[in-house]
């Protein structure tokens, strides 16, 4: 929801209902700012996770790498559901926390704007990002991607079989865009699932703040 500052202003001086609530949100935002950045050990935590931008999204995936035993479970699992692997190699990390390269399903997805094909949307029935089979692989989506969690395949790579749904007049037809869609359609999460040790597990961005803290200060639980 956007409000322009005239019309906010308006509601406020229309809706005494309104405003009280208005200034209640207001200072319950203001007290959770003071928690996470007041104290210095939730204030590293905080960071981290702004800077890394990972607040505002509805998923993400956790690697313990003092769980992890670097079997490579996850990566094959990922590869064998969907014909090639939707999940790479940790880039951030936070103590013995790392967050693997993986679509977080954003709140508010530049993919899906650059994808002037209208192939990748987000799906109301799964709440969910999904890449139609037509994708004619133009890589507009993979270069907005904020997180480098879309990777354009040659279709020679990918399992014919994954593909059979496309339409045989679909444009393009060199490159086809990968993305995680959390598993649609099954029962699990592939990568989880097969993780032996329970390494890898998966979040909200709200969440992973409150793990790095239970985590403790260094990360190192």
């Amino acid at each position: 929801l956007k409000l322009s500052a005239s019309a906010l202003d308006q509601h406020l001086n229309d809706s005494p209902d309104f405003k009280v609530e208005f200034l209640d949100q207001l200072r319950l935002a203001r007290e959770r700012k003071q928690r996470y950045f007041q104290d210095v050990n939730k204030a590293r935590v905080t960071s981290f996770v702004l800077e890394e931008r990972l607040l505002p999204t509805n998923r993400v995936k956790v690697l313990r790498d003092d769980l992890c035993v670097e079997c490579n479970a996850c990566y094959d699992a990922c590869a064998e559901r969907h014909g090639v692997s939707r999940l790479w190699p940790s880039e951030h990390h936070f103590g013995v926390v790392s967050i693997p390269a993986n679509c977080h399903n954003c709140h508010y997805p530049t993919c899906e704007s650059a994808c002037k094909f209208d192939v990748l949307r987000y799906d109301d029935s799964e709440n969910e990002l999904r890449v139609s089979h037509d994708c004619v692989g133009c890589q507009q989506c993979s270069r907005a991607c904020s997180y480098d969690a879309i990777t354009m395949v040659p279709f020679d790579l990918i399992d014919p079989d994954y593909l059979q749904l496309r339409n045989p007049e679909a444009k393009g037809g060199r490159m086809y865009s990968v993305k995680c869609d959390n598993c649609t359609g099954y029962s699990d999460l592939a990568c989880v699932s097969a993780c032996p040790t329970g390494a890898l597990f998966q979040v909200n961005g709200a969440q992973l703040i409150d793990l790095l803290e239970e985590l403790g200060p260094s990360g190192t639980g």
